[in-house]
This record gives C-alpha cells, sequence and structure tokens, in this order.
C-alpha cells in the first residue's frame, strides 16, 4: 500500500484547516501553508475501525525527518494524555502500514496547544516549567526520537527557523 509523493499532494490542507477544532469551534494556527492531513489519508488503509492519529504530517526528504502534529485548543489541564499516547502509537502504526521507506529518518511528534487561558489555569498547568508536558517524555526516545509540546506562537516560530517556511495567515474564505 505504498504512496508516491505526488499522490500526497491531493492529501494535503491548509494549517488553518489541520487545526480546526469543530467542537470547540476554534483554528489552533490560522495560517494557510499547506500539510498533509494524516487523518484523511489514514483512510487509504480500508480498515472497519480507521485508529486515532495526529492531525498533521510533515515528511522533509533533505534531513530525513518525519513530523506528526497534533493540534489541541483545549486549555491544557483538559487534554486527556493516555489519548495522546494512542494517537502517537495508532499513528506510527498507520504510518508504516502506508509508508515502508522511511525506517531510518528521524521521527518527532509535536502537540501543539492554544495559549488562550487565564493566569490560574497558566499556573495550575505549570505554563512557566519547561520540558514535555502531559507524561510524553516516556516515549521519547523509545518510539521517536524528540516529542515537543508548545504553543501555537512557539510552533510556528520554531517551524519558520528549522525549516525556512513563511507562514502566512489565513483569510479563511
Amino acid at each position: 500500500m505504498a504512496i508516491s509523493q505526488q499522490e500526497l499532494v491531493e492529501y494535503q490542507k491548509k494549517l488553518s484547516q489541520l487545526s480546526f477544532d469543530d467542537k470547540n469551534n476554534k483554528i489552533v494556527c490560522n495560517y494557510s501553508n499547506k500539510f498533509i492531513d494524516f487523518d484523511e489519508l489514514k483512510k487509504i488503509r480500508k480498515t472497519h475501525k480507521l485508529p486515532l492519529s495526529p492531525d498533521m504530517l510533515f515528511i522533509n526528504e533533505e534531513i530525513k525527518e518525519i513530523w506528526f502534529v497534533e493540534f489541541k485548543s483545549s486549555s491544557k489541564q483538559s487534554i486527556n494524555k493516555f489519548k495522546i499516547k494512542r494517537k502517537i502509537l495508532d499513528g506510527l502504526i498507520v504510518f508504516y502500514e502506508i509508508f515502508q521507506n522511511y525506517y531510518k529518518f528521524k521521527k518527532y511528534y509535536f502537540v501543539v496547544y492554544d495559549t488562550k487561558e487565564t493566569y490560574e489555569e497558566q499556573v495550575l498547568s505549570g505554563f512557566s516549567q519547561k520540558g514535555i508536558e502531559f507524561d510524553l517524555e516516556e516515549i521519547e526516545g523509545k518510539f521517536l526520537d524528540k516529542v515537543f509540546t508548545d504553543s501555537s506562537e512557539n510552533f510556528i516560530r520554531k517551524w519558520s527557523n528549522r525549516f525556512n517556511i513563511e507562514f502566512i495567515k489565513d483569510k479563511n474564505e
């Protein structure tokens, strides 16, 4: 069930679409840059029950990296840690069922959350603490090379620098 780079283009969506939370009616990253919609891509497996998966996939062939990205618009306290871990593990399994030739690539996972929390929520959730959140440090080095958890603003800044991407605000047409 291999898929080519050319076929991946049809699975791309704007970041504003990928990061849209229909439950909370929020966009976490309102940009028009396009990336792979992993939730759509996994449907090519034609299984009866679809596993959980991250929202976005980014494959950088030049530097041999695979990035899985999950967007969360709810407050950090309400994020289900078990569900995120399950999305990571299910997503890796699905990825390798679709792509067989990426075993030597480094794999990264980035949980991007909306920071529109009150000061009390930030203090309660340990907003000022650095490091990996949601107990994801236990999978780093085992299934993934590195795990990141950060705000949408920092995600955009870090990706702009790392991949030399100019993020363009979406007009949401």
